[in-house]
This record gives structure tokens, sequence and C-alpha cells, in this order.
């Protein structure tokens, strides 16, 4: 009857998911099918070269492109985006969005006499171990700043993610006043999330910021306003069920082509949004990232962060996502002249059999790390590579190396574990070193686990999942 019609023309939900890389910038837009399915209706990339990257003008610039591509009807049914950017990747914006300070990428750690400043300023005050002590953290990067010359009572920082949300609402940057105030009285909002917040010193679990940031702030003078004026649940479009925050305005919806209202709801980080894209959601479900190293990340009830081991969480819902990062990986075999032939040849014709009779004898008998020093799962800034020797013959090295990376994967997970994670149940894997079926079967066999290759592991999918999450 009419009922069953008006339902059938309601169009299904679409969410778009941007992804701001290393090495451009991606879109997905993703439909909620009816069987909770989800369903990629367009995917579009921009590269970029490493220099543009670090422009905030290509960013935008990149999202223009790629959502004046998205075919018509996808735009008109999206009702929510979700921007995901690289960590600690920050810049310095006036109230109108002009950039007063270049962006400062991830991988930028603080030096010079500010940089050494900012790094005595933030051991006196902030907690033990707190990932907010690398020189890479946010909160270096703004101290540094503001240490090199002073920023204006005026000034925002706002993380890469922050900014191109920002700049999708109110269509492009510096922002239109005019516009601003005639159409949102409250000006802009200029908000971030848990995630990208965590390495400015955000508290997740009490979701404040914290006494001691504050303290730091005051000290150097700078003030509390210069951080970001609310912080949300990545996928949320309010804080507290609270207003939508940020909603596509007329000039944002003239400049990107997005239905006006569409939110942009709290974003994430580019790791994170890969984890999210492999469907992940229980305790205990885990995503190991094979590349040149090998990165671990898991769900768990508990909150573990150990800065000896370079282990940290991010908050994921009520539970947590307990990450670590090993030297280990797939760079060993370059460094080992193999090549991607040799490699599959190899692994062909492999005995997979009895791998547990050689792994779990105490040490895994090679440490395959290209240079000294490791971290995670052992903390040995010393730790001396152990490599197949010139005179191991090919195959059976190559097994060897297969079997002692899975050896440290397992013991990686069983490390988490003793410092308080939940017991890992699955594994999906991602990554270069996830493509070798052979590989697989040896690491499910010494990690006695379900060990399969993540559908999805495209970051800008993990967004879109990310601003499906909820009825906006």
């Amino acid at each position: 009857g009419s009922a069953a019609r008006g339902s059938a023309a309601a169009p299904p939900r679409t969410a778009i998911g941007l992804d701001l890389g290393t090495s451009g910038v991606r879109l997905m837009a993703v439909r909620a099918a009816a069987d909770s399915r989800r369903v990629v209706v367009h995917t579009d990339e921009v590269a970029w070269s490493d220099d543009a990257g670090a422009r905030s003008e290509t960013w935008v610039a990149g999202m223009q492109q790629l959502l004046a591509r998205c075919p018509p009807d996808v735009l008109e049914a999206t009702a929510s985006v979700a921007v995901s950017g690289t960590s600690a990747t920050a810049l310095i914006i006036d109230e109108h969005g002009r950039v007063k300070r270049a962006p400062r990428m991830y991988n930028y750690a603080v030096s010079g006499s500010a940089g050494d400043e900012a790094m005595r300023i933030i051991e006196a005050r902030a907690p033990k171990g707190h990932t907010v002590r690398a020189r890479t953290s946010t909160l270096a990067k703004l101290l540094a700043w503001h240490l090199e010359a002073p920023l204006s009572p005026t000034d925002r920082l706002v993380h890469q993610a922050d900014f191109a949300a920002t700049v999708l609402c109110a269509g492009g940057a510096p922002f239109d006043e005019q516009q601003q105030s005639s159409e949102d009285p409250r000006g802009l909002v200029f908000a971030s999330d848990w995630h990208n917040a965590l390495k400015l010193g955000y508290d997740v679990e009490n979701l404040r910021w914290p006494g001691w940031l504050l303290d730091i702030l005051s000290d150097v003078g700078l003030p509390h306003e210069v951080l970001p004026a609310a912080v949300l649940p990545p996928g949320a479009a309010a804080v507290d069920g609270g207003e939508a925050l940020r909603k596509v305005q007329r000039s944002g919806s003239s400049t990107f082509g997005l239905p006006r209202e569409c939110a942009v709801v709290g974003g994430t980080t580019d790791s994170i949004a890969a984890f999210l894209a492999s469907g992940c959601s229980q305790p205990g479900e885990a995503v190991t990232s094979l590349g040149s190293t090998m990165a671990i990340k898991m769900i768990s009830t508990t909150k573990v962060d150990d800065a000896d081991f370079g282990i940290y969480s991010h908050r994921l819902g009520n539970s947590w996502l307990v990450g670590g990062a090993s030297n280990v990986g797939c760079r060993v075999f370059r460094k080992l002249g193999y090549s991607d032939e040799e490699l599959e040849d190899l692994s062909k014709g492999m005995d997979t059999e009895d791998v547990e009779s050689s792994a779990g004898q105490g040490e895994p008998e090679y440490y395959p790390l290209v240079d000294p020093g490791e971290r995670f799962p052992v903390n040995d800034p010393n730790l001396q590579p152990r490599l197949p020797g010139e005179e191991a013959p090919r195959p059976e090295a190559l097994r060897g190396l297969f079997i002692s990376i899975a050896e440290i994967e397992k013991l990686a997970y069983d490390r988490m574990q003793e410092l308080g994670a939940s017991q890992v149940q699955e594994v999906r894997t991602a990554g270069g070193g996830s493509k070798n079926p052979t590989w697989l079967k040896i690491r499910e066999k010494c990690m006695n686990l379900k060990v399969s290759r993540a559908e999805q592991a495209d970051a800008a999918y993990g967004a879109a999942l990310l601003a499906l999450r909820e009825p906006v």
C-alpha cells in the first residue's frame, strides 16, 4: 500500500569519506544497503607530489577536484561526510580561516632552540609516557610555533582533518565573513575529534582538556582559545546529543556541490580509518598491517599506554584501539635481494606443514631488522638484526624469515595482553605482506588463530563507514 511506496521513495543514505593521506586525497562514497551491507557507489583519487601535500591549498584543491567529478545523484543523496587526515599534521589559522602558519606535517619534529624549549616545558608538565612527549606531537608543534614568534589572540590551531572539514562547510578559505554572519550567527565552529586531538593532549577518558595542558598554555602566555572549541566523537555530528556542529553552508554547497545541511561529522586519522575499513568492531579483533614495517592495532575493553614499548590507545566508542609498531617487516626482503618474482616462486613450493615444530622454540630463529634498534614487542634501542647467513639456501632462508616474522607478530599480541589489553581473537591483515597466501598460512599456524586478508584497507572507505555510523 501507500506506506510501502512511501518508504521506497526515501533514497538509501549515502556518506562520503575523504582521506588526506601521505600521497594524495581519496574519496569514497558508500551507501547503506537494506541488509546492513555497505555498497561503494563511487571512488576516485588525486595524487600529489611530496612537497605539494604539505600545502593547505593543495588539500582544498584536491577535495574540490574529487567532489566536482562525483556523480550528481551521489552528491544529492549524501547525508554526511567524514575526513581523515595524517596524525599530528597541523596548522595555525585566524578566525576567518586565513592560514597564519603553514602546515607542519605528521613527521615534522620540532628542533632548534624553540623546539628544545617546547620539549623542556612538555617534559616538566605532561604525564610520564604521554604521547605529547614526542617531538612530532601536535602540542610540541604548537608550543614551538609560539616560542618562535608569539601567536596572536585570535589564532587557532587546527589539524589537517579539522581544517578540511571546516572548509567543506564554509566553501573554501578564507571563509566568507559576510555569509558567515548572515547565515549562522555563531560563526564557524573549529571542532576536532578524539583521534586527532590525542597528540595535542586531549584527555579521551574524561573528554576534556586536562589541567596540566591548560597550565602549560597559561605558562607560555597562550590563550586557551587556541585549542579546538569542541572535540567530537569520530563519526558524530554533535557532542552529547546537542546541535550538529558542522553543517554545509550555502557557500560550501555552491563550492563543493554537497547538499546544504549535510553534516561534516567528527573525523579521524588515516591509520585509524584504515583499521575501521577492515570491519573490525569487537574486542579481540585486530589488524596487522605488514608493509615495510609491521603495525598492529586491536580493539580492547581496556586502555593500554606504555611509552617504553611505544604503545598507546585511542578511544573507539566505549572500547579502546590499542596500537603498537615493530621495525620488522617486508623491507628485509629487499635488503636480502629477494625480487617479487623470487618471493612468489619460492612461496609456491614452500612446506607449511610442520611450522609449529620450528616455531615456538623460545627465540625466533631470525630477528630481521634492517637497522639496529627495536621498540615493540622488544624494547631495545641497540637490538642487532639477526639475518640468514650468505651460505643459507634461499628457500630455507625465506621460510625461516616468514616463520620468524610470524613469531614476532605473535609475541607482539602476547605483549599487548601482558600489558593489560584484551586477548586477540582474530587477525585481519593488510599491506604488501598480506598478499602472500603461503605466508598467511604460516602466520595462522604460528599464532594458532584465524588470519585473513582484510577485504578493505582503504582509509577513505573507513572514513565513509564512520560517516554512515549514525543517522544524521
